[in-house]
């Protein structure tokens, strides 16, 4: 007992500084831990849906194209009367397009490479086809620029009477192409889901959602990404 009381006040003012101290640098690392967790989990359900969102959305470009090529199989791309068969078929595929809100092109490509038929929209006429729309080692989709727009492209090869050419179907991808790709709760005011793809030496943002209205920028060159 007599020890107890010749501790000085100090001392056990200075211990019960250190319990508070303690208690507080505990909270701080408990919070922190919590919200590296929370921020882990929005991560992976953001990933999670934007893998479903994106993955629907080509899966249904590429019945798109898969479609048109097997409706055309089989035809003579120089008779005349196929050159309009093919622009009807193709003109129905846009416009079905427009009403789901999406904006494409699209053309049939003999196996010269030339073009059979096509059909776009005013704000986005139909692309002069490079060689990478009728390589046979090129991409069955890719991305490229549509003028000032960036396009999804999706290729599929058509067995034509005399020989193999392909079908080209270009969309116009911007932010409101995949709405459920940032699925951050109002609260969460700085999350932000981009679909991003390198363009030559850039790297394009396709697509960005986000709670919050700040701008982003849409071409970062590529010796700038991390």
């Amino acid at each position: 007992m007599k020890f107890w009381r010749r501790l000085s006040p100090r001392f056990g003012w200075a211990l019960l500084g250190l319990l508070i101290a303690g208690g507080v640098i505990a909270r701080v690392l408990y919070v922190r831990e919590q919200s590296f967790e929370e921020l882990a989990s929005l991560l992976e359900v953001s990933l999670v849906t934007g893998q479903s969102e994106t993955g629907a959305w080509a899966s249904a470009q590429r019945d798109r194209v898969v479609m048109a090529s097997q409706l055309l199989a089989g035809r003579d791309p120089a008779r005349p009367e196929t050159a309009r068969e093919v622009e009807q078929l193709l003109g129905a595929l846009i416009e079905a397009m427009r009403r789901r809100g999406a904006v494409g092109a699209a053309a049939a490509i003999d196996e010269r490479g030339q073009r059979v038929a096509a059909a776009g929209e005013p704000e986005l006429p139909v692309p002069v086809p490079d060689g990478g729309d009728t390589s046979s080692s090129a991409q069955i989709t890719s991305t490229t620029r549509c003028g000032m727009r960036v396009c999804v492209v999706a290729r599929e090869p058509v067995r034509w009477a005399r020989g193999t050419g392909w079908i080209v179907l270009w969309i116009a991808v911007n932010d409101d192409t995949f709405r459920a790709l940032n699925p951050a709760t109002r609260q969460n005011r700085s999350g932000r889901t981009s679909l991003v793809s390198r363009l030559g030496d850039s790297l394009a943002v396709l697509a960005s959602r986000s709670n919050a209205n700040n701008p982003v920028p849409r071409t970062i060159a590529w010796s700038r990404v991390p």
